[in-house]
Parts: structure tokens; C-alpha cells; sequence
């Protein structure tokens, strides 16, 4: 199912975008020549220059045949392939993503087991809430807030723009903290039901020590949930970071493809897109494959 949904991905993209109001050809000579009078003619031999001027099937149907051929266009902005642009872009989409998950493992996993192993009723008090909060307040709007909290009290860290890895470690703590709660939710259920299996009881009557018990048992069988819901929240990460590098001015998928928003730059978009799905869909698969190599009872079931 990977490849019709990606497919499915980039026609649905790709029609928004043509039907959006706008000339495309207009658009892209506008960007390019921001001072100078552009002419409905100039507009005219520019998009028959470009193949602009086709109709969505002719124009969708030679895309896909050029991805067929491993080709996802050139960039009718800045005349680049779009295969490298995006693995230019994505490499810091990537890293940010990736440090988010990170900060979200670092919070979700001990927090969880603390929650179920210790039966703390501030723990969970403050996970109740902290869910809450999370699924009510969008997570660029805390962005704006601290890009100012930052810039006015904080300084010496870098807020807007990219500086390497330290100018990550504001937005991906952002993605991290308001995001670790769902993690921390399947950590804390899927150990308290560990903790109650007939096996643990008995382990614990024989006089095996906790750490062991805890070690060899409740890991091992909270891992493979554990790992899928990662796996699935850090195909979210990538998403929220498209959204988190507009506001803090970071070069990554996101900035580029609100650049190719504003023209309506088809290649860039629709390659982008398609190699965003694959990318989530296939990171999707391997969590499942994951779950099934932990958890061999998967495949027996199946």
C-alpha cells in the first residue's frame, strides 16, 4: 500500500495546487522580476516556455511519467533538480526531527515508568494536565511566544535562523516536551499491565530481584509499543518541523516549501510531497516490522 498512497499523495497535491487561484507562470515571473512591468503577453510565452499552459491530466500524467524515470523535475524557480534540493533541505528537517525524538524518548520513557512503577499521584496528576495542555495549545503558538521570551531574556541563544546544531535545540525541544505525553501514556499503560501478568507476581514470590524482573521482563515486553509509537510520533516530528522552521527561520523542508507555495512551483511541490510520504510511509513500515521482531506472537497470530 506504500506506493498507491504516496502516488494518491501527490495527485491530490498536485490538483490543489493547479486549481488554486493564481497563475503559476505570473507568479514565477513576479518572484523573479519584482521591480519590472510584466505583460499578459510576457505571461503568455512564459508559461508555454514551461508547458504551463496544459491542462491538469497532461500536466500531472508527464510528471509522474518523468518519476517513473527517476526524474522529479527541475524547479521552475530557481532552475535546480529538485532531488537535490530536497536532500539539502531535508538533511536539517531531518536532524531537527531527529533531536526532537530524542528529547521526547529522554522525557517519555522514564517519566512513564515512574508514573506506573511508583504509583506517584503527582506524576500522574501532572501527565493528566500536561496531555491536556498539549492537545489544546497548537504548538506554533508557544513558538512565537518563546522566539520573544528568547530574544528579549535569553540572547546568547540562537532563536532566528540557522547557526548548526544549536539552533535546533529550541524548536526540537518544543516538538520534544509537547509531544512525549503520548509516549509516556503507552509507557505507563502497557507496564501497569505488565506489572500485573501472573508471571511478574510469581517472579517476585520466587525472590528474583525487582531490577532483574524489571530488566528482563517489563522491558522487553514494553519495548516493541514502545518503539511503534516513536517510530509513528517521529513521522510527526517531520510534519511539525515543516511548521516549526517558518517561524524560527530555519532551512529546511518548511521554508522551501512556502517558497514554492507562493509560485506555485509544481516540481518542487509534488516531488517534495511524494518523497515525504515515502519517507513517513516507509518509517511507518518499519516500526511495524519492529513490533513483529520484538513481539514474535504477532506473526504467529497472523
Amino acid at each position: 500500500m506504500i506506493i498507491p498512497t504516496v502516488l494518491l499523495l501527490s495527485f491530490l497535491s498536485f490538483s490543489v495546487i493547479y486549481f488554486a487561484p493564481g497563475s503559476a507562470e505570473k507568479l514565477l515571473l513576479n518572484a523573479k522580476n519584482a521591480r519590472g512591468f510584466i505583460s499578459d503577453k510576457t505571461v503568455d510565452v512564459y508559461g508555454k516556455k514551461l508547458g504551463l499552459n496544459k491542462p491538469f491530466g497532461r500536466l500531472y500524467a508527464h510528471w509522474l511519467c518523468s518519476l517513473l524515470k527517476g526524474d522529479l523535475g527541475t524547479s521552475y524557480l530557481t532552475n535546480k533538480p529538485v532531488s537535490g534540493i530536497f536532500i539539502k533541505r531535508f538533511s536539517v528537517t531531518f536532524k531537527l526531527a531527529l533531536l526532537s525524538l530524542l528529547i521526547y524518548s529522554a522525557l517519555g520513557i522514564p517519566i512513564g515508568v515512574l508514573a506506573s512503577v511508583k504509583e506517584n499521584i503527582l506524576c500522574r496528576f501532572f501527565l493528566q494536565r500536561w496531555r491536556i495542555i498539549c492537545m489544546s495549545i497548537p504548538s506554533f503558538w508557544i513558538a512565537v511566544i518563546l522566539v520573544w521570551f528568547i530574544a528579549n531574556y535569553i540572547p546568547v541563544i540562537p532563536t532566528i535562523g540557522y547557526h548548526g546544531i544549536k539552533s535546533l535545540i529550541v524548536p526540537a525541544f518544543l516538538l520534544g516536551i509537547m509531544s512525549f505525553s503520548n509516549l509516556t501514556c503507552v509507557i505507563q499503560s502497557k507496564t501497569q499491565a505488565v506489572l500485573s501478568k501472573s508471571f511478574i507476581i510469581l517472579a517476585g514470590a520466587l525472590g528474583i530481584p525487582q531490577k532483574i524482573i524489571f530488566i528482563r521482563h517489563v522491558l522487553k515486553n514494553i519495548a516493541a509499543p514502545a518503539i511503534a509509537v516513536a517510530c509513528i510520533d517521529f513521522s510527526g516530528f517531520i510534519g511539525g518541523a515543516i511548521l516549526i522552521e517558518n517561524i524560527f527561520s530555519i532551512p529546511g523542508l518548511g521554508l522551501m516549501l512556502a517558497e514554492a507555495l507562493n509560485v506555485k512551483d509544481y516540481p518542487v511541490i509534488a516531488g517534495t510531497l511524494f518523497l515525504l510520504g515515502l519517507f513517513i510511509n516507509l518509517s511507518n513500515f518499519f516500526a511495524e516490522m519492529v513490533y513483529l521482531i520484538i513481539d514474535r506472537r504477532g506473526i504467529y497470530e497472523n
